[in-house]
């Protein structure tokens, strides 16, 4: 069943992350492996993959999944611009929004759901991370903070 907070892969993330914090690695891959069972697209998983594969000096593997990483978010920068409502960015589930938020150097200020024409978007405010980050949203930042949105109707937005 279609659920945008994805429980089960947060569920297992927690526990990707003590196997970390206990310096278990390959444990912690074991886990990522699992998630990536029933959701081979789970954005963060991948992050930490290629991380842990970093770590371990595995090239071929921190390669991979790196690049599977940059190519889901990269599919989201290309669904639309998220300049408002009507060219809302495209994701499958919330936390897809917040990966493509801090991919591109951003930090959540204000999130909303608003309506319109029967469909529910997220109405992300947002504000530059750190100085040095490049503005890869093609957006004007007023006071420093950018507006966004995203699509929340999936089901609508399928046929």
């Amino acid at each position: 069943m279609y659920s945008p907070y994805s429980s089960f892969e947060s569920t297992m993330m927690d526990t990707v992350l003590k196997s970390l914090d206990k310096k278990n690695p390959t444990k912690a891959m074991g886990f990522i492996n699992a998630i990536h069972d029933k959701n081979f697209c789970y954005i963060k998983s991948h992050l930490y993959a290629f991380n842990i594969y970093k770590e371990l000096m595995d090239t071929v593997r921190y390669n991979f999944h790196k690049y599977v990483y940059n190519e889901l978010l990269k599919s989201i920068e290309q669904s639309d611009t998220g300049k408002n409502e009507r060219n809302a960015y495209f994701v499958i589930a919330v936390n897809e929004e917040y990966a493509f938020m801090r991919w591109n150097g951003f930090r959540l200020v204000q999130q909303s759901l608003v309506s319109k024409d029967n469909f529910s978007f997220d109405l992300m405010e947002l504000t530059i991370m750190e100085s040095n980050c490049t503005n890869r949203f093609d957006l004007v930042l007023q006071n420093e903070r950018a507006v966004v949105f995203f699509k929340q109707d999936r089901i609508h937005y399928a046929t």
